[in-house]
């Protein structure tokens, strides 16, 4: 038993320098877009009342977050993190 693999469990192929390249990666742009880029959006619409760039800012940072999450679960079903 201590030989016997499931087939259905893929294995992983990927080295600890890519992964820990790829965490970096993928922290430094999800920060990048979702942290900075809603509070760039906050700081130049000055166009708009607050409760508008709120409403703005906050649509942009569930778009990005779910952006995102489709994203890196695209990637994971292709192997490459």
């Amino acid at each position: 038993m201590d030989d016997v693999m499931d087939e259905d469990v893929p294995q992983s192929v990927i080295s600890w320098p890519r992964a820990i390249l790829t965490v970096v990666l993928i922290a430094v742009v999800g920060l990048g877009l979702l942290a900075y880029g809603t509070n760039y959006l906050l700081e130049h619409l000055t166009g708009l009342e607050r409760s508008q760039r709120v409403g703005v800012a906050t649509t942009w940072f569930v778009v990005v977050l779910v952006a995102l999450a489709f994203g890196l679960r695209r990637l994971q079903r292709r192997g490459v993190i």
